[in-house]
Parts: C-alpha cells; sequence; structure tokens
C-alpha cells in the first residue's frame, strides 16, 4: 500500500502546486476577465424560455444553470491555479454542451491560456497565442467581404474611413507576422510588445471612446494585453516550478500544439465552428434567410439584445433555431460565402 499512498501524495502535490511568478499572474489575469464577462453575459449562462434559445448539444443539460458555478470557479482559479482552471475548463464544458450559443471566443480563450498557463505548459501557451494571431490574420485574408465589412468597420470605428485600404491589408498582416513570431525565438519580444500592442488596440477600437461595441469581449483583450509580454517577455515562463518531463509528455504536448495549429483549417472544409477557427471579425460566416408566400426576409439572430453576445454564426444552429420556430410552408435558406479558396455552398430546407 506503501507505494499507492506514495503517488496519491504526489498527485495531490502536483495538483496543489503553484506555477512561475509569471504564469501564475496569467492565470488571475485571466480569471478576473472570465469573472468580468460572465458577468456582462449573466443571462447566457441561465436556462432561456424567450429570446435567444437554448441551442442544446445534449439536451439533457438544456435546463442547466451554471453561471455561480463559473464565478467560483474563477476565484479558486486566483487561490489554487491548476485545480481551479481545471475545473472551471470541466463546467464551461458542461455548459457549452447546454447551449452552443455560449461557444464564444473570448471564453473558450481565456479558459485555455489559464489553464495551459496554470499546468506550466509554456509551448501551449505560447502556441495558442501564437495560432489565435495567426489564423485571426489569415481568415481575413482569405475573406472576400473584410475589406468592404469588418476592415470597413473598423476604420469607421476610428473615424479613419478614408483609410480603409490600409486597414484592410495592414491589421491581416500584422496579426500574421505576429503569429508567426512566436515560434522564432529571436523575434519574440515582438511576440509579447506586438501582441500586447494588438489587443489594447482592439479594446480601444471596441471601447466607448470609439465603437463601444461587443462590451463581452473587452476584458478578453485587456487580458491578452497583459498576458502576452508575461507570457513572452519574461525569461522562462513555467520552468522554475517544473521538472524535466519524460518523453510521453512531451509527444503529449506536441500533440496538442498540433491540434491547436490545425482545427482552424477545418472552417475551410466546413468541420472547425468560425469562433473556433479564431474567424473574428472577417465577414467572411454563414447566413441564411426565411421565406414564406414569396416574402424573403434575413434571418438574423441578434444576441447583443438578450444576452450582450453575437450568437455563433454557424449553419447547424440556425437550422436547429428554423425548426423550433418556423411555421408550415416556410423555406429556410443557409449560405456560407465564397472565399479565396473556395466558391459559396447554398442549402434550402422547408419547415418539417
Amino acid at each position: 500500500m506503501k507505494p499507492a499512498v506514495q503517488g496519491w501524495r504526489g498527485y495531490l502535490a502536483g495538483m496543489l502546486r503553484r506555477p512561475s511568478l509569471a504564469a501564475h499572474l496569467v492565470v488571475v489575469t485571466c480569471a478576473v476577465a472570465l469573472a468580468l464577462s460572465y458577468r456582462w453575459t449573466w443571462r447566457l449562462w441561465l436556462h432561456r424560455t424567450d429570446g435567444v434559445p437554448n441551442l442544446p448539444a445534449l439536451t439533457a443539460l438544456r435546463t442547466l444553470s451554471s453561471a455561480p458555478l463559473l464565478i467560483i470557479a474563477c476565484a479558486l482559479m486566483i487561490v489554487l491555479p491548476r485545480i481551479g482552471s481545471l475545473m472551471h475548463a470541466l463546467i464551461l464544458l458542461v455548459a457549452i454542451l447546454g447551449d452552443q450559443v455560449r461557444i464564444q471566443p473570448e471564453f473558450l480563450s481565456l479558459s485555455l491560456l489559464a489553464l495551459t498557463a496554470a499546468w506550466g505548459s509554456e509551448r501551449l501557451s505560447r502556441t495558442h497565442l501564437g495560432t489565435l494571431w495567426f489564423w485571426a490574420g489569415c481568415n481575413k485574408a482569405l475573406s472576400l467581404g473584410w475589406a468592404s465589412g469588418g476592415a470597413g468597420f473598423i476604420a469607421g470605428s476610428l473615424h479613419q474611413g478614408s483609410h480603409r485600404g490600409v486597414v484592410a491589408w495592414g491589421v491581416p498582416i500584422a496579426e500574421m507576422a505576429i503569429g508567426v513570431s512566436t515560434i522564432i525565438p529571436r523575434l519574440r519580444i515582438m511576440s509579447g510588445v506586438g501582441g500586447g500592442a494588438l489587443h489594447a488596440g482592439i479594446f480601444v477600437t471596441l471601447s466607448p471612446l470609439f465603437a463601444s461595441f461587443n462590451s463581452a469581449v473587452w476584458p478578453w483583450n485587456v487580458a491578452f494585453a497583459v498576458a502576452a509580454p508575461l507570457v513572452f517577455l519574461t525569461g522562462p515562463f513555467h520552468r522554475s516550478h517544473t521538472p524535466a518531463r519524460p518523453l510521453r509528455h512531451r509527444w503529449g504536448t506536441a500533440l496538442v500544439m498540433g491540434v491547436l495549429v490545425i482545427i482552424p483549417a477545418g472552417f475551410y472544409l466546413g468541420v472547425s465552428d468560425a469562433y473556433l477557427s479564431h474567424n473574428l471579425y472577417s465577414s467572411n460566416t454563414a447566413v441564411a434567410q426565411r421565406c414564406q408566400a414569396n416574402e424573403c426576409a434575413p434571418f438574423q439572430p441578434d444576441g447583443f439584445v438578450d444576452l450582450n453576445v453575437p450568437v455563433p454564426p454557424e449553419l447547424r444552429l440556425f437550422r436547429s433555431w428554423f425548426r423550433s420556430t418556423c411555421s408550415p410552408g416556410e423555406t429556410f435558406t443557409m449560405v456560407r460565402p465564397a472565399n479565396r479558396l473556395a466558391g459559396a455552398r447554398q442549402s434550402t430546407e422547408t419547415c418539417p
């Protein structure tokens, strides 16, 4: 029994181990940002019967209200980073299975960074940030609607409408360049400074100073403006408290890194959600319209009024919402816009 006891003690000691100071600051920053975001989107995490409905992946979890548990997990992350970050990730996963409208990039991204920082995975923390930046820029560069849509919104919000072309080219190039810099050690000062400046700029653009839009992502961008320098400019981010790892752990880390890098490409194959692919403000996500008696109107579910977040632009969610609210004879047309890699895809169905 003695080896078993020692094994459990070692496991418990590992769960209670604190990360390095820089990593702990990252966890605390993410926890505070998450708590603020949950407070500003409180109704999103409750069971709803009006407005934007719950659209569950598992119907049994549809009535789950997870808001208080998520706030508690955020507080626990500050005191016990490893236990708290793991508990928060599990609660968030269950909450999303109960309502897919909760697939929002800020919660997923902050949760992942806090988890990797708390558990001492420097490479995974850097991979997440690098992947986020690179694919955010790449998705804009591949979008046919970015120049007139997202770029126009940003330029207009900054009162620089005449410089829309500069935004249309400059933003994707900058994001991709910062993303690539994360894999080149000599350029990581660019990752820390550039990444922090990028998120500070996004916050200022969306803040009440200019656009006053999408307040749910304000804490996310402030947190990443702080976290980027901590992750890339503090030397051995996690190593002071992390012993050398067995080969199987290094292979496991490499596998997760590969998944994080590859998943966003699934958007162009129709197998990965836009928000899971870091497809943000790119103006190339799914749209739909409802038609009845030869009259059609855009299907534009607005989550900002009820939930302070957008409804994820996914065909399966649009379809589920239509089926739960449609009238006999009504038809529903869904379109995934063309991009620089593929043409538009369209599907139509009638009310079942």
